[in-house]
């Protein structure tokens, strides 16, 4: 049923990088790099080596009938498996992770980055490093405490919750409702927006309207042809 022939993972520290070479040199390396009939390249540090497995299944058509044989009879042969990490891998496993970091904290300041190298050109990098900091963590802070942004953050929450009270008050909502909504929703955070619905709905409670819920059955479509007697 299943086959599996030489699968292995490797893990190489300081190794010689392929794309220096030319194209045929390149795809030699790379062709040894396979193990094949149980030949394994030298200068590769294993994560696991090659595992080789073999699955059958049988299944008894007249188990019904037969009881001398199961229904299902499943043989799966697996050979040894090796396992093992060294102290030089784990140390580039590190090394790969904390770049991996420093890239998504460098990610918002790379629009800035000058395309220039660092030497010769310090005052281009002290500008990128300046207005990096300027954009990206200051002017925002600045931005949202201004009483600009406070007051369109306030006509976005007022506005959202009366689209909302419209929303759970009609059966059926309009798309231009929903679309409005969702709208707001990309602006607003989840702790704005569950406040919004919250004020929306003690609002409707107190007004005495219907709440209508988003996938709950409407009680008066449930009634039989005997509710009438109750």
């Amino acid at each position: 049923l299943i086959r599996l022939d030489n699968l292995f993972a490797y893990w190489n520290v300081k190794s010689q990088l392929f794309y220096l070479n030319d194209y045929d040199e390149s795809l030699d390396s790379l062709r040894k790099g396979i193990v094949y009939r149980n030949i394994v390249p030298e200068g590769y540090d294993f994560v696991f080596r090659p595992i080789s497995a073999n699955a059958k299944l049988q299944m008894n058509r007249r188990s019904d009938f037969d009881f001398s044989a199961p229904k299902i009879n499943l043989e799966v042969e697996l050979h040894d498996i090796a396992i093992e990490f060294n102290k030089p891998q784990y140390f580039s496993v590190m090394e790969l992770l904390e770049s991996i970091d420093m890239m998504t904290q460098n990610l918002p300041y790379r629009k800035f980055k000058p395309d220039v190298p660092l030497h010769y050109h310090a005052r281009d990098w002290w500008a990128y490093a300046i207005h990096g900091i300027l954009e990206v963590n200051v002017c925002p802070r600045l931005r949202m405490w201004s009483w600009k942004h406070i007051r369109e953050h306030r006509q976005k929450m007022k506005q959202y919750k009366e689209l909302y009270k419209k929303k759970i008050t009609t059966k059926k909502p309009a798309g231009e409702i929903l679309i409005s909504l969702e709208e707001l929703e990309k602006t607003l955070d989840v702790f704005n927006i569950t406040i919004s619905r919250q004020q929306a709905e003690v609002e409707v409670k107190k007004a005495g309207y219907r709440i209508f819920r988003e996938g709950a059955k409407d009680s008066e479509e449930n009634k039989g042809w005997f509710s009438w007697l109750w």
